[in-house]
């Protein structure tokens, strides 16, 4: 029998901590970071580990950035071929964790655009708002706010994921429990959203076989 593997992809805008998180929720130094130019390379990266007993592999997506944005989605529409309901499970990517700096205390047109195109696709979004320990709490919660008017529905969590010194002190990192349940309850609820179309997409290839 198969071993059952939980995909996850981290996506968002170039320097907003997407390699961070993935060295948080890893546990060492497996992505690159940076500050400035993008450290991650164009294409979709994998990162295989074990996640409480369950094996994972995360894929680092190459950052957005002004100039990128025609390619950053031909690259995703490829993605998105390599995974549709016409593939197995163990294939899909059962979360979709979508970085957003809170930091940089706005949300733009284009994480909305990527976004609703994942839910589109049938996949379960989650909104990670990185950096959060360099902002205010009112200004994280209108993030959270006008993220939830343009997206219903949709899971926010607030992480901090490096330790930096700052004027007022050392930064505690914070939200990589949440992120982790979350990707728990991903795994069942992106079945339940695919598996349907699945079947549907198997059985009419059997009749056509017929």
């Amino acid at each position: 029998m198969k071993e059952a593997r939980y995909n996850a992809v981290i996506v968002g805008q170039t320097g907003v901590g997407k390699s961070s998180l993935i060295n948080y929720l890893y546990g060492t130094n497996v992505a690159k970071t940076g500050v400035g130019k993008p450290v991650t390379q164009n294409g979709f990266h994998p990162i295989n580990f074990e996640l409480n007993g369950l094996p994972v592999c995360l894929f680092d997506s190459w950052g957005l950035e002004v100039g990128s944005y025609t390619q950053w989605m031909a690259d995703l529409e490829q993605e998105f071929k390599q995974r549709g309901v016409n593939e197995p499970a163990d294939k899909w990517f059962h979360s979709v964790f979508y970085c957003i700096q809170a930091g940089g205390a706005r949300i733009q047109n284009c994480d909305i655009e990527i976004i609703k195109k994942f839910i589109d696709e049938n996949y379960k979004v989650s909104v990670i708002l990185t950096k959060c320990d360099q902002v205010p709490l009112d200004v994280e919660n209108e993030l959270k706010k006008e993220l939830q008017s343009q997206v219903k529905g949709i899971s926010i969590i607030s992480v901090c994921s490096e330790e930096v010194k700052t004027r007022a002190g050392i930064s505690e990192t914070f939200g990589k429990e949440l992120v982790e349940k979350q990707a728990f309850n991903d795994f069942f609820d992106s079945l339940i959203l695919r598996l349907p179309l699945r079947c549907k997409k198997v059985s009419t290839d059997r009749l056509k076989e017929w």
